[in-house]
């Protein structure tokens, strides 16, 4: 059996904007440039870079991104001292779930951490990190997440952190809130537990990871958040649906309630309703979701709509857009009961075709599937137009894991 950690024992294509959604005349990308330039005024005003330690920085709840998975989060009480014990509840369902995909024939084997962070420094030619999982290897949704800190965390060790995170000062308390850069904070926590000096293998590095270079805002601003998390990487669909929410928050001024006031996070965003977009901002709306017309903001915002249960469910496993909506549509026209019940027996499906299924996204027959359907698609073909939207947003979602993973390896 291997050695366990010590710490741990114990979008879619849309139709460009009509005149009349775009009165002013601004292209979504002149929209786009004209609010992260009066950002970007604010912020050479306002920026001072300083290094802080990890443990006085806590996440914003409300932020639109997730690095973690929603079990895991259950599992963490939110604060910095908390982590190690989160970090130990994910890799053991990252154990539970390889023991799910693994077929019949195949033993499951445990996420062997120090097989990823131990990296050559001193060869800066070096590969990444060693990778001890086979090439046609599909890790699932849990371990995906992780991975992605984990490889971010072998990533800064060997070169170092480019991009320092943001965060706010707490007033009356010595804390400060974390705007951007949750993955980063994560992986800085990541290596201050593992290298403990503990054991040869594990050099004491806790001076290099106690502290993370940030960068002090006045405030959190979500149109920031934005701004970076449509940068860095796309968000899914769930991600979009708090994103569009909490950018209308800020733009209709409330009174909204804080997200600790809700038992789900989804009540929280749900607050929205069905809201109109204060005039003469949509363009600023749109823009900061990156999309280009209002219907898609409209599938977003629908999504809110959503059972608790599917919502986390499509969050951590980043369902399409399409498929959430299916449910949204149970959920309206039947019950909610019923949608959840439809979602277990997809999700159930999906568990017995299992992650390397040759019509999975990555494949040669998913990509011949996708193009031809596309194909096909065309005007008054509402069936075969869904279908071929569904693939491809399949295999933009399994671009963006691939990408993401690739370019950890340079961050």
């Amino acid at each position: 059996m291997p050695k366990r950690p010590k710490f741990l024992d114990g979008d879619d294509t849309f139709d460009p904007l009509s005149k009349s959604e775009n009165s002013s005349g601004l292209s979504l990308q002149d929209a786009s440039s004209e609010i992260y330039k009066d950002i970007a005024k604010v912020d050479k005003k306002n920026k001072r870079i300083s290094t802080i330690s990890i443990f006085t920085i806590s996440p914003d709840s409300a932020q639109p991104r997730r690095a973690m998975p929603s079990a895991v989060r259950a599992a963490w009480d939110g604060m910095a001292d908390g982590l190690e014990y989160a970090f130990m509840q994910w890799l053991n369902l990252i154990d539970q779930e390889r023991a799910t995909l693994a077929k019949n024939n195949e033993a499951a084997t445990f996420f062997e951490l120090g097989a990823f962070l131990h990296v050559d420094k001193s060869n800066q030619d070096a590969e990444q990190s060693p990778d001890p999982r086979p090439i046609e290897y599909r890790p699932g949704p849990l371990e995906s997440a992780f991975l992605q800190i984990v490889t971010l965390a072998a990533s800064i060790r060997r070169d170092g952190l480019t991009n320092p995170i943001s965060v706010a000062k707490v007033s009356g308390s010595d804390g400060y809130m974390l705007e951007t850069g949750e993955r980063r904070w994560l992986a800085y926590h990541l290596l201050y537990l593992w290298f403990d000096g503990s054991d040869d293998n594990r050099p004491d590095e806790q001076d290099n990871w106690g502290k993370i270079p940030c960068l002090i805002v006045d405030e959190v601003n979500v149109w920031r958040q934005a701004n970076e998390n449509n940068a860095r990487e796309n968000l899914n669909a769930i991600g979009r649906a708090r994103q569009v929410a909490v950018l209308m928050m800020d733009l209709l001024d409330g009174p909204f309630e804080p997200i600790d006031a809700f038992a789900h996070e989804r009540e929280f965003y749900a607050q929205i309703g069905d809201a109109s977009t204060p005039r003469g901002k949509s363009e600023q709306l749109l823009a900061s979701m990156g999309v280009t017309n209002r219907s898609a903001l409209s599938r977003y915002r629908s999504l809110l709509k959503l059972p608790n249960e599917i919502w986390d469910d499509g969050d951590d496993q980043n369902l399409s857009v399409e498929q959430l909506l299916d449910m949204v549509n149970v959920a309206k026209q039947e019950s909610p009961e019923k949608a959840i019940e439809h979602h277990k027996q997809n999700v159930a499906a999906r568990n017995i075709t299992g992650s390397a299924s040759s019509h999975a996204p990555g494949t040669r027959r998913h990509f011949s599937q996708l193009t031809s359907t596309v194909q096909k698609a065309g005007h008054g073909k509402k069936a075969i137009n869904k279908q071929a939207l569904k693939k491809l947003d399949e295999m933009r979602r399994w671009l963006d894991q691939q990408e993401t993973i690739i370019r950890s390896y340079d961050d």
